[in-house]
């Protein structure tokens, strides 16, 4: 295992060039070893690595300074090449697949920290492998792998296929309700929302983006925090759903409040208003969980933003609303890592005008002290 700190993610497709040169390297490096058989006719093209992203399967393993190390295709579900083995796999239980590992060969013992994440996420994994590949057959068999048999991959050729069943360790960070896999993420900003969009995918989990916030102020602070936003669904493939700017609406559903201070009624009311829109719109798309950035951020109650997202789904009762505390699992240590990757726009207040003053007015109290 590497002694160089490293860390996997989900891949962009601003990471596609870096990829493929990985891969070509690993293709030539099969033929001087003896493969020669493997990644035949250019595969993987780069339009199988393009869906692999576009699928939230794609992953990159990348070094403190953003080098990517490695690069590999990871999945839950059925793989169909799978279905038919000659000998026996070990189960027949749910399992994880690992497809299309390759090196760039300037870390040792990266292979083996790009498996044991793909174990981590689900204990239950599947490989095959070219019967010329010693290298890989070397990696799976140190890390306890059983040969299972013979199976055939879409072209027709025999692979060698390898499981291993191992218990995981406990997950602490979240469970989605009812197991879905596709949620509807009501975002507030990309500083907030990124890490917490890079989890969901890691493991398995397509966020709809949902960019709801009439309270932003001004409007041209409301485009760049959309903006920044979408570059960020983007890079990775996701939908965002822009549900327009309504600021006028938004203002007279605060009236009266204008002066409450920060975790007041006002933020309450503002919460209600957006993950209600939220949910409808959930309902309307047949998604059957929301849940929202909101809860990454230290500067509101978690209560007031957990009550109105229940508040919200009474509405519609084929929608759930998932409370998630997203200030756990060191997700805010991720986030700092990912603004600075993207250089993204890191704004100062909460959004609405009535927080940007009370920011200004903190600001000019400290000068005068």
């Amino acid at each position: 295992m590497t002694d160089i700190p490293l860390y996997i993610r989900a891949a962009k497709l601003a990471d596609l060039p870096h990829i493929m040169l990985i891969v070509a390297r690993a293709r030539t490096l099969m033929v001087q070893s003896g493969n020669a058989h493997q990644w035949i006719n250019g595969y993987p093209q780069e339009e199988v690595v393009r869906e692999d992203i576009l699928q939230a399967r794609s992953f990159v393993c990348e070094n403190a300074d953003g080098n990517i190390e490695a690069t590999f295709c990871y999945f839950m579900g059925d793989e169909p090449t799978y279905s038919y083995i000659e000998g026996a796999w070990l189960n027949n239980e749910p399992y994880g697949v690992l497809h299309r590992l390759a090196s760039a060969g300037k870390c040792k013992g990266v292979a083996y920290l790009c498996i044991e994440w793909c174990l981590q996420q689900y204990g239950n994994l599947r490989v095959d492998t070219h019967a010329d590949n010693a290298v890989m057959h070397h990696v799976l068999q140190k890390m306890g792998f059983e040969c299972c048999g013979t199976i055939y991959v879409a072209n027709g050729t025999p692979r060698t296929a390898y499981q291993k069943i191992q218990a995981m360790k406990k997950k602490t960070l979240w469970e989605v309700p009812n197991g879905e896999n596709r949620v509807l993420l009501h975002t507030c900003c990309a500083p907030c929302s990124s890490a917490i969009i890079e989890s969901l995918t890691q493991n398995g989990v397509t966020p709809v983006i949902y960019y709801c916030n009439p309270n932003i102020y001004p409007l041209e602070e409301y485009l760049i925090r959309k903006n920044e936003c979408t570059r960020y669904a983007q890079s990775l493939g996701l939908e965002i759903v822009d549900a327009d700017y309504d600021h006028e609406a938004w203002l007279c559903g605060v009236r009266g409040l204008e002066h409450e201070p920060e975790r007041g009624g006002r933020c309450a009311r503002c919460f209600q208003m957006r993950l209600t829109e939220t949910a409808r719109y959930a309902h309307e798309r047949g998604i059957k969980v929301i849940t929202t950035t909101l809860m990454s951020s230290r500067w509101k109650s978690l209560e007031q933003i957990d009550h109105a997202g229940k508040q919200a789904v009474q509405h519609y009762p084929d929608v759930i609303w998932w409370g998630q505390n997203w200030r756990k699992g060191g997700l805010n240590e991720r986030r700092a890592a990912i603004i600075r990757e993207y250089n993204f726009y890191n704004q100062r207040y909460c959004g609405c005008e009535f927080s940007m003053r009370a920011v200004a007015e903190k600001t000019e109290t400290e000068k005068t002290e």
